[in-house]
């Protein structure tokens, strides 16, 4: 007689299925979202950190310039009898000389820091790659593997559910009982006993 097995695991099944489904859905969207802040953080720091700072090089030393001219006028007018107050035109110079070298430093950092990312995106993108492989093939494939398992299992219950029933009806059925009929008990014949010989006692004298 075959048993039927016990499939009592097949909500564990489904429960593994779902959360497998969740964890690749949930592991894809960061992935997706950490590729997506890497491109942001190269485009900010290649394109308008480094436009930024060379278009404010540009703009001081336009600035330290126009300080200087400023400065060269008023010792012109000193020449020419004019007041000697140019402290106000030298300190403006050395302001605009100042924010100058801090927008040139700014460019500098930009171009060392630009191949730095490059080289830790790089190597992020390789540990990456495999596990973003993982998710699209092999947990693909397990899923589809777990759904056939729960299949499979679904069939056998359909095709031994009718033979489970019929085994716990009939193990809940009275057992028949047994009379084992014996025969009367017949009295003995008397005539068929075996008689016995008695001895002959002689009264007459010898």
């Amino acid at each position: 007689m075959v048993l039927p097995i016990d499939v009592s695991s097949l909500d564990a099944l489904r429960l593994a299925r779902e959360s497998l489904i969740l964890f690749t859905v949930d592991a894809e969207g960061s992935l997706g979202a950490m590729e997506s802040e890497i491109r942001h953080c190269l485009d900010w720091l290649a394109h308008d950190q480094r436009m930024y700072w060379q278009t404010e090089v540009n703009r001081r030393e336009q600035r330290l310039a126009e300080a200087k001219a400023e400065l060269h006028r008023k010792q012109l007018s000193q020449m020419f009898g004019g007041e000697a107050h140019d402290s106000e035109q030298r300190e403006m110079i050395r302001n605009s000389k100042r924010r100058l070298e801090e927008a040139e430093d700014k460019v500098e950092l930009v171009q060392r820091s630009l191949p730095i990312l490059e080289r830790a995106v790089l190597e992020y993108q390789t540990q990456a790659r495999p596990f973003a492989d993982l998710l699209e093939f092999d947990a693909r494939r397990s899923t589809e593997m777990i759904d056939r398992m729960i299949e499979a299992l679904e069939d056998y219950i359909r095709e031994t559910a009718p033979s489970t029933q019929f085994l716990q009806a009939s193990s809940s059925l009275p057992l028949p009982s047994r009379s084992v009929s014996v025969p009367p008990s017949t009295p003995l014949d008397r005539s068929t006993e075996p008689t016995r010989e008695e001895p002959i006692i002689s009264t007459e004298a010898e």
